[in-house]
C-alpha cells in the first residue's frame, strides 16, 4: 500500500497529526490553520481543498482493498498519524502512518455495503466538518476526490495482471461514478456523477495556484477559460 502513502514505519516527518484530529471539528480546524501557516496559503478554505488532495490517498488505500482484493481495510482514521514534510518538501504530502494494519475478507452479498460504508465512515463526515468550517464548496471536495478515483481504477483496468477481475472492479468503478444514490454522499445527487464527461478536463477550481510555485492544474477550468477567450479574441480578430 505505499503507493497510496499507507506506512508501518515511521518516516523523517516535521510534523505529526493525530488522526483523532480529523473526527473533532475544532482539532480539524487546528489542522488546517497548521496546513495554512505551512504552505502560506491564503485562506482556510484554499487549505481545505489541499487537505481532500492529500487525504484522499486514505480513502483510495480502503477502495483498493476492496476491489482489488475482496478485503476490508480494518482502519479509521483514529488508527493513524499522518507524518507531513522533511526537509526536501514543502508541498504538505502526508503519509499516514499505522503501527498495525488489518482486514477481513468480504462476502460477496456484503461487498456493496462494504462500499458503500468507506464513503459514509471516511469521507462524507470529513467532508461536512470541512465545509462547515471553511465553507469550501462540496463541488470542489468531490471533485477532488473524483480525480484520484478515476486514476486509480483506470489504472487498475489498464493492469493485465488483474485482467480476472477486471469485470467486479468495473462494476465497483460504475456503482461509484453513476449508480450509487446521492443519499449515500448526504446530497440529492451522486456527486460523482456530474464529472465524468468532462474528458480531464475540471468544473472547479482545486485551487492549488495559491501554493508557493503559483501553478494552475493542465485541467484547471481558469487555464482553460482563458485559453478560450484567447482563441475567441483571436477568431474575432481574424474575421475582423
Amino acid at each position: 500500500m505505499g503507493k497510496f502513502r499507507l506506512v508501518s514505519e515511521r518516516t523523517d516527518a516535521l510534523i505529526g497529526i493525530s488522526g483523532t484530529s480529523l473526527l473533532k471539528s475544532e482539532q480539524l480546524k487546528g489542522v488546517l490553520k497548521s496546513l495554512q501557516e505551512y504552505l502560506a496559503l491564503p485562506s482556510l478554505k484554499v487549505a481545505a481543498s489541499i487537505f481532500v488532495k492529500r487525504y484522499s490517498f486514505f480513502i483510495l488505500v480502503h477502495f483498493y482493498a476492496l476491489s482489488v482484493w475482496k478485503q476490508r481495510l480494518l482502519l479509521s482514521a483514529e488508527d493513524i498519524e499522518l507524518e507531513v514534510g522533511n526537509e526536501r518538501e514543502r508541498l504538505w504530502i502526508p503519509s499516514f502512518y499505522a503501527s498495525a494494519v488489518s482486514y477481513e475478507m468480504v462476502p460477496e452479498f456484503n461487498h456493496l455495503s462494504s462500499l458503500e460504508a468507506i464513503i459514509e465512515t471516511h469521507i462524507v463526515p470529513i467532508f461536512h466538518q470541512l465545509q462547515s468550517l471553511t465553507n469550501i464548496p462540496q463541488k470542489v471536495m468531490w471533485e477532488n476526490l473524483y480525480v484520484y478515483v478515476k486514476w486509480m481504477y483506470e489504472q487498475l483496468l489498464e493492469d493485465d495482471t488483474l485482467s480476472s477481475i477486471h469485470k467486479s472492479i468495473q462494476a465497483d468503478y460504475d456503482y461509484l461514478m453513476d449508480e450509487a444514490q446521492g443519499a449515500l454522499f448526504g446530497a440529492v445527487h451522486n456527486p460523482f456523477k456530474q464529472f465524468r464527461s468532462l474528458q480531464g478536463k475540471r468544473q472547479t477550481c482545486c485551487y492549488s495556484y495559491c501554493m508557493e510555485k503559483k501553478k494552475y492544474c493542465s485541467s484547471c477550468p481558469i487555464i482553460n477559460d482563458q485559453k478560450e477567450e484567447k482563441r475567441n479574441e483571436s477568431n474575432v480578430s481574424r474575421a475582423i
